[in-house]
């Protein structure tokens, strides 16, 4: 079993192993807080669940072995100098959803929030398993976000390897949508959340607004779940010219296809267009849930902020922080639709009930083209705001340059936010490169991760266990690797 001795786990913690990476505006702060969640699997070194015995005894010690880690680490100097100052304490609690916790003190500005930062998470499955939840404070910039991120995971992988009540245990986390191996009817599910803090009601419904219109794009980026039983929904290979990789017609997130206590609403309502005004119990009544937060977005968090809850659980850190990104640019966009005394418009709810089911199914390779319908959501949206709709349905519009695909809505989506990307410094992030990364694969077709994944069970023979070993492998390297894989061929 692999150990980690004070000195190693010192020495990362100590460098911000970004020299090659970072630009100006990957540090300088984000125009809101923001924070994520993510669902992890704990399984052993082949990708295999462990037995629920052994992941209650580490949801239940792994918290304090962490506390007591962050502590030595805090005390030592080591975490960067403008997050430690903003540490104020460091103690483990028993919550009364998730059990045993690792909690933070953290200033946000001049307040103090407390995150339940390592923990289990809250939700429990039909067959008892656990998922290990890591949540990041609140962070004023990309870098702190990124840091925050692998400094968690850190942390949860070394304790794991060297906690000896594990010692005979080859324990292991890894970050994907949802367990391969096992069938529908006991699917397990992992999605990453991101919360951003808005404080003012009035621009926070315009935010809200904003990410509802474009959730089909959001979600065409992020699927990463489309295996079940040891394998893909259908068969796969390669193009019928013999070029390329093609997916074909494998569902690329199951998560969002099974998952639909937590998510959705999967209805052609969807999520309600929200007027100035409405609060909580309108938005209620729009979804139709006892709990309204259990959906792909609730604006109305006890923190102020908007919980974006469709992404599955990315493979690593730096795409997780590549979302946060597209996130912020729209909430500074949207924030300036509302400066301007304009609004952001109400895309018809159908249309995005239709648009993330192919998202869903097909990711960036989905249709984004309703045909007669499309014609008549742009005229409605045009009259709203003209200005957002010529961005909106682009690809719809320029008929010299005709593809309905996700991937060219997705650019379309980019060109809107621009303006923005530029005004905050992002044109090299990083974070923007594993964007634009996905956006020209497959010959300039684009692939979402879930795309990718199936290529590279492809290349490994349509094996199973040996891709998630890779899965495991490519979820410990998160917390060392501040660049994707997928900026380099993957093997």
């Amino acid at each position: 079993m692999m150990t980690h001795t004070n000195q190693d786990i010192d020495e990362w913690f100590s460098q911000p192993r970004w020299d090659g990476y970072g630009i100006r505006g990957d540090y300088s702060p984000l125009p809101f807080t923001h924070g994520t969640e993510t669902e992890l699997l704990l399984v052993n070194s082949n990708g295999m669940i462990l037995p629920r015995k052994v992941q209650a005894e580490i949801v239940s010690t792994l918290p304090g072995r962490c506390a007591t880690r962050l502590e030595r680490m805090f005390e030592t100097g080591v975490i960067p100098r403008p997050i430690e100052q903003k540490i104020t304490t460091i103690t483990v609690e028993k919550t009364k959803k998730k059990g045993h916790a690792l909690k933070i003190g953290y200033k946000v500005g001049s307040s103090e929030v407390a995150v339940e930062a390592i923990a289990r998470d809250p939700n429990f499955y039909a067959g008892g398993d656990f998922l290990l939840e890591p949540v990041t404070p609140p962070c004023t910039s990309l870098y702190e976000l990124m840091w925050w991120n692998c400094a968690l995971l850190k942390l949860i992988q070394v304790e794991l390897m060297n906690n000896p009540h594990y010692v005979d245990v080859d324990a292991h986390v890894m970050s994907i949508g949802s367990d391969p191996m096992r069938d529908q009817s006991g699917y397990v599910t992992c999605g990453d959340h991101h919360h951003i803090g808005v404080p003012d009601p009035e621009v926070r419904i315009q935010v809200y607004n904003m990410i509802r219109a474009f959730m089909p794009h959001i979600i065409a980026l992020t699927v990463n779940s489309p295996f079940s039983s040891g394998g893909p929904t259908s068969p796969i290979g390669m193009s019928p010219d013999g070029s390329r990789f093609w997916p074909k017609m494998c569902i690329r997130s199951i998560r969002l296809t099974v998952n639909d206590n937590q998510l959705g609403p999967n209805q052609p309502t969807y999520l309600p267009y929200l007027q100035p005004g409405d609060g909580p119990e309108e938005f209620k009544k729009k979804v139709r849930r006892t709990d309204p937060r259990l959906v792909d977005m609730y604006p109305f968090s006890g923190w102020n902020t908007i919980e974006v809850r469709a992404m599955d659980a990315q493979n690593t850190s730096v795409r997780r922080v590549a979302n946060a990104l597209i996130i912020q640019m729209m909430a500074a966009t949207a924030a300036e639709i509302h400066k301007a005394g304009k609004i952001v418009p109400d895309i018809p709810a159908q249309d995005l009930f239709d648009l993330r089911r192919r998202a869903i199914e097909k990711g960036l390779l989905g249709s984004f083209n309703l045909v007669e319908r499309s014609k008549q959501s742009i005229q409605a949206v045009e009259a709203q705001n003209d200005e957002f709709a010529s961005y909106y349905y682009n690809t719809l519009m320029d008929t010299s340059a005709r593809n309905d695909r996700f991937t060219y809505a997705v650019h379309s989506m980019f060109a809107l936010l621009l303006p923005q990307i530029r005004k905050y410094r992002l044109m090299g992030s990083c974070f923007l490169r594993v964007i634009y990364a996905l956006l020209y694969e497959n010959g300039g077709d684009g692939f979402s991760p879930a795309s990718l994944l199936l290529r590279q069970f492809y290349r490994m023979g349509s094996d199973m266990k040996s891709l998630n070993r890779y899965l495991v492998q490519l979820t410990y390297d998160a917390s060392t690797l501040w660049y994707d894989p997928l900026l380099q061929k993957m093997e």
